[in-house]
């Protein structure tokens, strides 16, 4: 009964966690074939340097791979770190894979924002961790 008990926890505890995809991060460099390396069909990016930062604007470039299929990339930005809906600047990203190029204008200047990736995988919607940053002044 206990041997029953033990694989019907760690079968709850399988099926809980992959319910919620969490993004993971490269430490940047490269790998061989030109593809950042994924597990489980989580999206990894790395930044090609910092974010180019304006009075009014966000640029980003970054590189990905994913062993399944991206059917559509956003960037997201918002004065508020949960990204709510009506709060929230997005602008469509255009993949050449495996590297894609962003910029989203319309900013506030001397404003803190957050920006995260919004992506569509294998039918599923997912978005990365938020990232925090100021626009300059004028």
């Amino acid at each position: 009964m206990k041997k029953i008990a033990t694989i019907l926890a760690l079968t709850v505890l399988v099926l809980a966690t992959s319910c919620k995809k969490l993004p993971e991060f490269t430490s940047g460099g490269s790998s061989s074939g030109g593809d950042t390396p994924t597990t489980g069909g989580t999206l990894y990016y790395h930044l090609n340097g910092e974010p180019e930062i304006g009075s009014d604007f966000i640029s980003i470039s970054a590189k990905y791979g994913s062993k399944n299929e991206i059917t559509g990339m956003w960037l997201l930005v918002s004065e508020k770190a949960d990204m709510p809906a009506g709060f929230t600047h997005y602008a469509d990203i255009q993949m050449n894979y495996p590297e894609f190029s962003v910029t989203l204008t319309g900013l506030q200047p001397e404003t803190h924002y957050y920006w995260c990736i919004n992506y569509l995988e294998d039918e599923n919607s997912y978005v990365t961790d938020t990232v925090e940053f100021t626009t300059l002044s004028e």
